[in-house]
């Protein structure tokens, strides 16, 4: 597969080097000579860290994109309260809100999960739920970027206080980068066998759809019954219909709300429906790679996964087939 680069977000991080070089210069006028060098040592390593990370597109470099790139519209705002030249200052928002728009673009985000890929696979990256994406995600840009101002602290003297936000970084960081990373291992990939779920916020394991298992794949009803996967993510939802029911193995933090465990729930379905960003462009692919492309069930009055008479008798597990969970590789972190 011809796998790109994200050049509209390269272009965009070059133009925030040079915005913000002059920018963080003239903000930095009259400081110390301890101070201009930390922050502009400090500012082009990072973005070069950064730059680096572009080149190589991967679904860890895309975390690392995700914490530079808002990193660096930090500092832009801040350069507006330095009394630096506001011209560049401006110049160096614009052009950071420019990085951050095309690090946001399903079609940069997709060229980088993708980038992790290899042999004939093909990956999508699933939307990212509305409540994770707008109250999760903002705070661990703040704990994942505190230490950028533990070094002109401590620079100017103030050492207790960098010292203690660089106990407090080594402290969250961890979790901050694994909730930046976690929306990054969350796709859909095509492989030879058939189509592969990937969602650690739904499921145990990844699993395996197998192509003859695949009855149809396409939009999703509104009034659909299918298990639902999408989380409530907005845009066009899709169903992957199933001539045979598979055992979903699903995540249940449920079952132990005290202990802080998760356990795993099993759920049998011959419906799902999830949330890639870029549907249209994931069912194209399907159907080069000769998926049943096409219109899915509607809801229908009985299925697998609701019973529809209390009476009903429930599937036997023996007449399932479960989701095929597969190895573990580099590429899946």
């Amino acid at each position: 597969m011809d796998r790109r680069l994200p050049w509209v977000l390269i272009a965009a991080w070059l133009l925030v080097g040079a915005a913000g070089t002059a920018a963080i210069s003239a903000s930095l006028d009259g400081r110390s000579t301890g101070v201009v060098w930390t922050v502009t040592v400090e500012s082009a390593v990072g973005w070069a860290l950064v730059w680096m990370a572009m080149l190589l597109p991967r679904i860890t470099t895309l975390t690392a994109a995700r914490i530079g790139v808002p990193i660096a519209l930090a500092v832009a705002g801040a350069t507006f309260f330095t009394g630096g030249d506001l011209t560049a200052s401006v110049i160096f928002v614009v052009t950071a809100l420019a990085a951050l728009a095309a690090l946001a673009s399903p079609v940069t985000i997709d060229a980088f999960i993708d980038g992790s890929s290899y042999g004939p696979e093909q990956r999508f990256a699933l939307r990212t739920p509305p409540l994770t994406a707008l109250v999760a995600v903002p705070p661990t840009w703040l704990v994942a970027g505190a230490i950028v101002i533990v070094p002109p602290l401590a620079v100017t003297g103030n050492l207790v206080v960098a010292l203690a936000i660089g106990v407090a970084w080594v402290v969250g960081v961890r979790w901050a980068v694994r909730s930046l990373h976690l929306p990054a291992r969350r796709w859909v990939v095509f492989v030879p066998a058939g189509m592969v779920l990937s969602d650690p916020y739904v499921l145990t394991d990844r699993v395996l759809f197998p192509r003859r298992n695949v009855e149809a794949l396409g939009p999703a009803y509104a009034a659909t019954d299918a298990t639902d996967l999408s989380q409530g993510s907005f845009g066009l939802a899709l169903q992957l219909d199933l001539s045979e029911p598979f055992a979903m193995p699903l995540l249940d933090r449920s079952s132990q709300p005290d202990s802080g465990t998760v356990s795993e729930r099993t759920v049998t379905t011959d419906r799902i429906v999830f949330a890639v960003l870029r549907p249209g462009a994931l069912l194209d692919a399907a159907a080069g790679r000769r998926f049943a492309v096409g219109e899915t069930r509607p809801a229908e009055p009985q299925c697998l996964h609701h019973a529809a008479d209390d009476g009903a008798d429930e599937l036997e597990p023996e007449e399932s087939q479960t989701a095929v969970p597969l190895p573990r590789t580099r590429s899946s972190r």
